[in-house]
Parts: structure tokens; sequence; C-alpha cells
């Protein structure tokens, strides 16, 4: 690859606005928040889906949560990009709310309920053009 087409290659969410970069580098989940009821969603919605209502504003998560639970994942489904064996979990966020998610840099047997774990963002694939396909996951923190 030249210079120039390195110097062009991109990072494209798989699906935008599911995370933003905060002015350190780290990474945050985006999701929505009620103004009426006060509950949080993620993904973002556009209407609350407790109460109804448009009135909501989208808030950052805190970039660490911990383990509710988790599942080895061994086959391949038809509309993952990840290959087996991984692991799927779900994340309680500080702010209440969970999390579905992948947790990556670690084997099952390292994986405990409780755990402390952190967003981060890597690459699942390239797109057509060659540019960096990203979206979110989990590690545990170190």
């Amino acid at each position: 690859m030249s210079e120039n087409a390195v110097a062009r290659k991109k990072q494209i969410p798989l699906q935008e606005g599911l995370f933003a970069q905060d002015s350190d580098g780290r990474y945050h989940l985006l999701a929505t928040q009620c103004d009426r009821c006060k509950l949080t969603f993620f993904p973002k919605r556009k209407y609350c889906a407790k109460c109804g209502s448009s009135e909501v504003h989208e808030v950052q998560l805190s970039d660490r949560g911990k383990v509710f639970t988790f599942s080895l994942i061994d086959r391949k489904s038809k509309y993952t990009l990840i290959e087996p064996p991984y692991i799927q979990a779900e994340v309680q966020m500080s702010e209440g709310i969970r999390v579905f998610t992948v947790l990556d840099q670690c084997g099952p047997e390292d994986v405990s309920i409780g755990m402390p774990v952190e967003v981060y963002v890597d690459k699942v694939q390239e797109d057509p053009d060659g540019n960096d396909v990203i979206t979110f996951k989990f590690r545990p923190v170190v």
C-alpha cells in the first residue's frame, strides 16, 4: 500500500452514535436519558421506552463497568463478524444500565461475575476501500 493510501485510511464506526472518544483518548458509550422519567437507555433512542417521551438527551456513559453475566460462544452466527470462540457478556455500568457486548483480551477461565471491565474500540473488519471498521468491546481492567 502506498504512503498516500495509508494516509487516507479511515476508522469507520460499524454503527454511528454508539461511542465517542474524549480529549484524553478514552472511549465512552453514548446513551439517551429521558428528561421526564430520568431512565437511561443504550443504545440511544429518540423516545423513552418507559414513558414514551420525546424529551430525551444524549449522555456519555462511564468507560468502566462490571461483568453481570457472560457466556462462551463457540458457534458462528450468520450475522456476526467475530469468529468463535468469544465471550458474550452483559456489563453493569455505574449509571445503572446493562450493556450487551463482547468481552475481549481474556479467556473464559479468567472471567468472573463482578469483574471490572473497561470499554475500548477495536477493528472488526475492513471495508471495500481498505478502511478499518471499528466497534466497541470490553476488556478486563488491568
